[in-house]
This record gives structure tokens, sequence and C-alpha cells, in this order.
């Protein structure tokens, strides 16, 4: 198989070394160049074709933990307040901020 390119010395220059096009088949470079970027991007497109796929399946767990973490990051002010020393248990002090929250 032969390859895109080959390094080969230029006739007349003695120390350095010159890419040149390889066209065993008589396919031009710029169209190599082109379907190998073009089986590239559907590779990218099938992989973020896949991603969407999968984050799809699985939005109802991601707003589920989302409103989770909205309704802690809101009580938990309140839950400090209420489980301060002596006052009462942290279960406790969770449980009234919760029901305070859906009376609310």
């Amino acid at each position: 198989m032969a390859s895109l390119f080959a390094l080969g010395r230029e006739q007349g220059q003695t120390g350095s070394m010159q890419m040149r096009s390889v066209e065993a088949d008589g396919v031009p470079s710029w169209l190599r160049v082109g379907a190998g970027n073009a089986w590239r991007w559907l590779v990218l497109a099938a992989a973020a074709y896949v991603a969407v796929r999968v984050v799809a399946e699985v939005e109802l767990v991601a707003i589920a933990l989302f409103g989770a973490f909205v309704i802690t990051s809101v009580l938990r002010p309140l839950v400090n307040l209420l489980a301060r020393p002596r006052w009462m248990p942290r279960a406790l002090a969770t449980g009234i901020g919760f029901i305070v929250a859906l009376a609310v």
C-alpha cells in the first residue's frame, strides 16, 4: 500500500529531506485529504448523535437530580439555623425544613 507522502532526496540537494506526494493510483492528493477529512467528520457526527441519544434517555434522571440539588441548596440555611447546638437534632431540623418548604 502506497503512502500519501514518502521521504526522498531531491536531485542536487545534499543534506535536507523533503516531502513529496506519492500518487501511485492516480488519485490527486487533494482528493485523498478531502476523503480523509470527510470520514473523520462522519465519525464525529455519529459520536455526537450517540451522545444526544444517551442524554435524551437519562433526561428524567438529570432533571430529578437538578431539582434535588436546588431543594437542598434552598433548605440548607434553614436546617443549619434549626440545628444549632442544643436546639434540635439535625434529622428533626431537616424534616421541619421540608414541611415548611412544602407549606410555602
